[in-house]
């Protein structure tokens, strides 16, 4: 079911990992992937001979805008596509089953109850089809997909873009001629009785293994059934229940032919009501493969790893990046006994008998020495004054442990000039960056304490001379060091899906999520027909230039709405747009909008390119 992709395939799609591939047909080769989410689908890229030709892609383009319409059950949707790149290509959703053709080479005719589950199910499918105003013209059993809960119809419409190209149009046919009806096997207009017709043949071929027009090659059966009129197919070797429903499909007129709709209620009863409900509509060894099959899917593509931590410094703590230099780290207080002294709280009483000084003093108010004249404070209680201060008979005698009252002061007072020389610096690196500024007072040069008190200011060189200190040099910051470049210009096409649906688009892998995804967890943007807007799930904004810094940058600053309306798409994000945005993985995304496709029957297609970078 699933082989391994080749030299000549590519590995990637529109954004989607292909895993392997499933298949080639006549309009190109499909290959397995999976959404973000890991949604399993089926990517069928375009031939490249078909690819080249203008009025294909154009036709392509419509059919699939109008495949995209088609919503129910039985059937396989489109959930993306690209018909303007050099390669055209859509997705579907993937069903992990084999197709009836592959089923009955391998394991021969269906029971009756499954070939009449097979039929109603397809009607229903056909049904939804038509209402959305689409026409399959090449149902055949390599596009009827068997799954476990029932068949699946794929590759709806998309045949008749090719009605208009080269090929056709130097005499080749598309379509398959011994599944085609009789109006489209003569060339003429093949509409939905067209592909009730197609089922009549499918239910004959897998209820008995042989076509109801005899043996022969496809050219011969075509042309036996472009005259059904004057020779209709031999059905009287099939079941009652069988041939009164295929007399009603095969009729030589598209006009009496039973409609999807009545064909789909009259196979009901063969649909059954049990709880499994088509769980087991097939004969066990089908549905043997069928389990196999899914089994053997393959999961999602294994993510890039993680990038490595950062080295540990010792304690537990990251080492800081390079070129960054490292602050010491603050002393710690020295344990009694070591012949040191770790200074009291202000306010407290030493055992000498003279208050601790401030452990922090404002730079405002730290004093440089002091006052030769100011007497000591004396302390509280019957002991003598400080010992500064003079007595009446002359000075007092120090008391023991006046020395270490000193290395306190000493202390004290070196904490203080510290602080005096940060405030400075931080006071010179103001004025530097605004030498305008004025404070709050209106007078210049006016310092101002935290708690608001206006201060004479501290003695500085002439601001009138030339500066002569060294520049100070600046370390790279943290974010100019840490972004690392995961993938670059990765195209990513964002068009709105069809119908009432909405998609999320998720810029770390970066990919578009079908409908049934919804906005998960994973989505920066969502892409909503319904609402006919764009709705950003992760604050976005206009990049100011190609770095990770540049765009992270814009990412804060120029933030754009939360949700732009379908009628402000194109004033809003032009062509050369780069928007940007800090994703749900926490990485850095810049979507560069390289073209713009307005189109007239909803929102503008925009084709972007991806870059990431992890932070």
């Amino acid at each position: 079911m699933f082989a391994p992709l080749g030299p000549d395939d590519p590995r990637e799609i529109g954004g989607y990992r292909l895993l392997a591939r499933i298949g080639e047909g006549g309009m190109g080769t499909v290959y397995l992937s999976r959404t973000r989410g890991g949604q399993a689908v089926a990517l069928k890229v375009i031939r490249r001979d078909f690819g080249e030709d203008t009025e294909f892609r154009r036709r392509f383009a419509q059919e699939v805008r109008a495949a995209r319409l088609v919503q129910g059950y039985h059937l396989v949707p489109v959930v993306d596509h690209d018909t303007s790149g050099p390669r055209p290509w859509l997705a579907t959703v993937f069903v992990p089953g084999l197709s009836l053709r592959a089923a009955l080479e391998d394991h021969g005719p269906l029971p009756l109850p499954s070939v009449m589950r097979l039929m109603g199910c397809t009607a229903q499918a056909l049904v939804a089809i038509h209402t959305a105003g689409v026409v399959h013209r090449d149902l055949k059993p390599g596009n009827i997909v068997l799954g476990r809960t029932g068949p699946y119809v794929i590759d709806f419409g998309i045949a008749r873009a090719a009605d208009t190209t080269h090929l056709t149009r130097s005499g080749g046919l598309i379509g398959t001629p011994q599944f085609m009806s009789p109006e489209h096997a003569q060339g003429e207009d093949a509409g939905p009785a067209s592909d009730v017709f197609s089922l009549g043949l499918i239910a004959a071929l897998a209820a008995t293994g042989s076509h109801p027009y005899g043996t022969g090659g496809a050219m011969t059966l075509g042309a036996r059934i472009a005259n059904t009129a004057f020779r209709p197919p031999r059905l009287d070797g099939f079941l009652p229940q069988l041939r009164e429903v295929l007399e009603q499909c095969l009729a030589a007129d598209p006009a009496v032919r039973i409609t999807p709709a009545a064909l789909a209620s009259l196979c009901e009863p063969w649909t059954g009501r049990a709880p499994d409900g088509l769980d087991s509509w097939l004969p066990g060894p089908l549905a043997a493969e069928i389990a196999r099959r899914e089994q053997a899917l393959p999961g999602p593509p294994a993510l890039p790893d993680p990038p490595p931590p950062l080295p540990r410094s010792g304690a537990g703590d990251p080492a800081p990046p390079p070129g960054r230099a490292v602050p010491p780290d603050p002393a710690p207080p020295v344990p009694a006994g070591t012949g040191e002294r770790t200074v009291p709280p202000a306010g407290a009483v030493p055992p000498g008998g003279v208050p601790a000084p401030p452990a922090a003093v404002p730079a405002a108010h730290a004093p440089s020495a002091p006052a030769p004249s100011a007497p000591a404070p004396s302390a509280p209680g019957p002991s003598a004054p400080g010992p500064s201060a003079p007595g009446p008979s002359g000075p007092v005698p120090r008391a023991p442990g006046g020395s270490r009252r000193r290395a306190v002061l000493r202390v004290a007072l070196a904490a203080g000039a510290a602080v005096l020389l940060v405030a400075g610096t931080w006071l010179v690196a103001t004025r530097t960056a605004d030498p305008g500024r004025t404070p709050a007072d209106g007078t210049p040069g006016d310092v101002r304490t935290p708690g608001g008190r206006p201060t004479s200011p501290t003695p500085g060189p002439d601001r009138s001379s030339p500066d002569t200190t060294a520049p100070e040099t600046t370390a790279p910051s943290p974010e100019q060091q840490r972004h690392t470049l995961v993938f670059e210009n990765r195209p990513l096409s964002l068009r709105a899906p069809s119908g009432w649906d909405a998609v999320s688009v998720d810029l770390d892998e970066p990919r578009v999520g079908g409908p049934s995804e919804g906005s998960g967890t994973h989505s920066e943007l969502t892409l909503d027909s319904n609402l006919s807007r764009w709705e950003f799930l992760t604050p976005m904004g206009r990049g100011a230039g190609p770095t990770a810094e540049q765009c992270l940058r814009g990412a804060r600053t120029d933030v754009l709405p939360s949700e732009i309306e379908e009628e402000d798409l194109s004033r809003t994000l032009p062509v050369g747009t780069l928007l940007c945005t800090v994703t749900s993985d926490k990485n850095i995304a810049m979507v560069k909008v390289t073209k713009v496709v307005h189109t007239s029957d909803g929102m503008p297609d925009y084709f972007t390119e991806v870059t990431l970078w992890r932070s």
